[in-house]
Parts: structure tokens; sequence; C-alpha cells
């Protein structure tokens, strides 16, 4: 996504108190991932904050932060899966979405083709994304690729059914 990394740690700001704010509620629709990838996805999502912040002359609103933690959502849930396979269920349509260029058309076919014979998110999206992709093209690919992935019911593994199971019976979160 053309996101730069700062490696100094940063006081902290109010980005930090609207995330502390917002991040139960996006945390509702991290359940599914692994706990790993709820931290990944919750450290994208603040880079990707940070990003938009840098470009804005005024102070975002708590409002304003949600919608574009909201609307990059898919692209965040996407790419902190890292090198996790997506195992998809027998009755999964993996159709491309429609694209106007044929580059990005090709390159969602081709990670959505390798993601579905089991190959690691991060593995097929290098491997279909050429790094000639613009960062506005590369964004809306991921968008859209992890919109579509997070509609298709994906298989959970045994260990996430038999937590959701405890917790469901016990009423209390899984140690």
């Amino acid at each position: 996504m053309g996101l730069e990394l700062d490696s100094t740690p940063k006081e902290r700001d109010g980005v930090d108190d609207m995330l502390l704010a917002l991040a139960p509620s996006h945390r509702l629709s991290l359940l599914p991932m692994s706990s790993e990838a709820i931290l990944r996805a919750l450290a994208i999502g603040e880079l990707v904050l940070r990003q938009v912040m840098s470009l804005q002359s005024n102070q975002l609103t708590v409002q304003a932060v949600n919608s574009i933690l909201n609307n990059t959502g898919p692209a965040i849930r996407l790419l902190a899966r890292g090198d996790e396979t997506i195992e998809l269920t027998g009755n999964a349509k993996t159709k491309s979405p429609p694209f106007g260029d044929p580059d990005m058309s090709f390159a969602a076919f081709k990670a959505l083709r390798k993601v579905g014979a089991g190959t690691g998110v991060l593995v097929a999206l290098e491997s279909a994304i050429k790094p000639a992709m613009t960062i506005p093209d590369r964004s809306a690919l991921l968008v859209q690729l992890g919109s579509q992935l997070d509609h298709i019911q994906v298989k959970r593994p045994r260990r996430q059914i038999a937590a959701a199971d405890s917790y469901s019976t016990s009423g209390s979160a899984p140690v």
C-alpha cells in the first residue's frame, strides 16, 4: 500500500486516543481471525490512518477516522492474515472483481487463484501484484479482494471452533 514505517517510537497523541476509542468496535470484525492477525490488523489500521492524516490539513474527527477504518477494513483484514492460508469451502466462488484495467483484473484473478489453491495470502498477493502498479490501484485491488474474501464462507481451523464453543458455553473468554 506504499506505507512508510517509522522505527522510532512516538509519544502518545490524539490519534492513539481515537484508535483506543474505536478499537473495540473494529475488533468485532476481526474475530474470525487468529490472535496474531488481529494484532497485525490493528497495527496496519494505525499505519493507514496516520498516512491518511499526514495528507490532511485539518484534524480528523472520530467519525472521519471511523469512516477511514471502515473503508479500508477489507484490505487491512486481508493484509493482516500475513502468511496464513485461507481454506475456502467447496461452495466458495472466487470470481475476479470487475475492474476497467486488464492488469488489475489479471492481478485479482491470479491472487484469488493462488489463495484458493492454499498459498499464503501475502505470497499470493506479492506474486500477483506487479511492482509497477500504482499505490491507488494497489489499494483499490486490496480493498476489492479483501471485501470479496470477507464475504466468502471460510473454513475455520478446529482450534478456533473449539475456542468459540467453549466461549459460548462457559460465558467467559477462553484463556
